[in-house]
């Protein structure tokens, strides 16, 4: 018998509302890439939290893309008035847009809801 087979499965039992709920942190802590970097893995660490809530909503990963292009175009709209303040916001709705990137993948991951268009979906939004 292989040392692995030994070792328990990584995850969590659901065998109450408890550990439901353990059960939905651990997947939505998980729901990354292996290969995220510090960057990424930072954004998702502030999506958590909304990537929960939404996926108990009947909210698809989809629009989340959508919310995140409208967030990207305020963003240009802001960037466009030419002053300071205005860059300022800018620069932030730019980040949000990019946590919503980052939502749109995780949500699908959680909702089990990746779709061949929602994959392209989300590359044409992302250039």
């Amino acid at each position: 018998m292989s040392s692995r087979s030994l070792r328990a499965a990584e995850g969590v039992a659901v065998i109450s509302p408890e550990t439901a709920l353990e059960a939905e942190r651990f997947l939505v802590a998980r729901s990354g890439k292996v290969l995220d970097g510090i960057h990424t893995g930072f954004n998702r660490y502030l999506c958590r939290p909304v990537v929960r809530w939404l996926s108990h909503t009947w909210i698809t990963p989809n629009q989340v893309s959508f919310g995140g292009l409208f967030v990207a175009l305020l963003s240009c709209w802001a960037f466009a008035q030419g002053t300071y303040l205005w860059y300022v916001l800018g620069a932030s709705l730019f980040f949000i847009a990019g946590l919503f990137d980052e939502m749109d993948g995780m949500l699908a991951r959680i909702k089990f809801s990746d779709s061949p268009f929602g994959t392209w979906l989300e590359g044409f939004i992302d250039e």
